[in-house]
């Protein structure tokens, strides 16, 4: 049976207020999943003001700080018992819709909220488990904001770097891969994907990633040798004629995030296609026949965001 989403928002709205026991949560993980479908969320946001509330509902579960009696050092509070699903919302409708991009770029306290996630106080409330879901969620919302020229200079410039920094710093002070290696993987596409962006050197330098990435320049290169290099030729203007980083080091890396952590296919997406995902790095082969087969079933999932339902049909 064919899913059509129908109806409107409310009723997650009215779960997301329910204060009987596992109502929010379902919620939101409703909500979330069916977000992870582009079509899907941009439909869920056709309705005035949703957006807006969705983006207030998922930070209202991120942690913060508190200051009632004008304190020096506010008090953390949170986190929320309902932080991965808020940042697996907030991961696929920044995805999904230039539009809730748009309202991400309002919201300057968000970046600064996950930063509080990486404080000692605040992962000793959380069990390793649920950390390393929340680490590796920001880590993927990061991806998201740098794949979209339309918030790559307003990430960079309200705590972006800090992020990445932080990630690094938990994976630098842990022995155990398994603990931060997904989220470090996807910032290493992050980076990747800032090597040889010269129209944003300038807010780079700006926003101080010399100084703050440095220290994990080892650790960088261990992961993906030459990677701390190519940016520094990036920051310096000058990127080489022949890349720090290797071809298989790179595709590595991309493979990696495509095959975990995007959920995006390393072969063919047709299914009937018998190459391997060592022949191509890319998520489908070059066959036109092929990508033509494919789209019967793809265009459910690729809808512009100015297009009616009926036109994914």
């Amino acid at each position: 049976m064919e899913f059509k989403p129908v109806g409107s928002t409310g009723f997650f709205f009215a779960g997301f207020q329910n204060e009987k026991e596992g109502v929010a949560h379902a919620s939101y993980l409703a909500i979330t999943s069916l977000a992870a479908s582009k079509s899907v969320a941009i439909f869920t946001l056709r309705e005035e003001g949703t957006g807006e509330k969705l983006l207030r509902c998922f930070m209202e579960n991120l942690p913060r700080s508190q200051d009632p009696r004008g304190n020096e050092r506010p008090s953390i509070i949170g986190p929320d018992p309902l932080l991965t699903p808020s940042l697996a919302g907030l991961v696929n409708y920044a995805r999904a819709s230039e539009n809730f991009r748009q309202l991400i770029r309002g919201a300057d306290d968000l970046l600064p909220s996950l930063q509080l996630l990486f404080l000692d106080e605040v992962v000793k409330k959380i069990p390793s488990h649920a950390f390393v879901n929340a680490q590796e969620k920001v880590a993927r919302l990061l991806l998201a904001l740098v794949l979209h020229k339309d918030s790559q200079e307003w990430a960079i410039g309200t705590g972006y770097l800090g992020l990445l920094a932080s990630i690094f710093q938990r994976a630098s002070r842990t022995q155990a891969d398994q603990i931060s290696g997904g989220a470090v993987m996807t910032c290493l596409v992050v980076l990747l994907r800032l090597c040889g962006a010269l129209h944003l050197v300038d807010t780079l330098k700006g926003a101080g990633m010399p100084s703050l990435l440095e220290p994990y320049a080892s650790l960088l290169n261990s992961h993906c040798p030459g990677l701390w290099e190519e940016l520094l030729a990036t920051l310096a203007r000058r990127p080489s004629k022949i890349p720090y980083v290797s071809e298989i080091s790179r595709k590595a890396v991309w493979k990696h995030a495509k095959a975990k952590l995007l959920g995006l296919p390393t072969v063919c997406s047709w299914e009937g296609c018998s190459k391997t995902a060592d022949d191509d790095q890319g998520t489908s082969c070059n066959s036109k026949e092929h990508q033509k087969l494919h789209w019967r079933t793809h265009k459910k999932h690729c809808l512009p965001e100015n297009a009616a339902p009926s036109q994914a049909q």
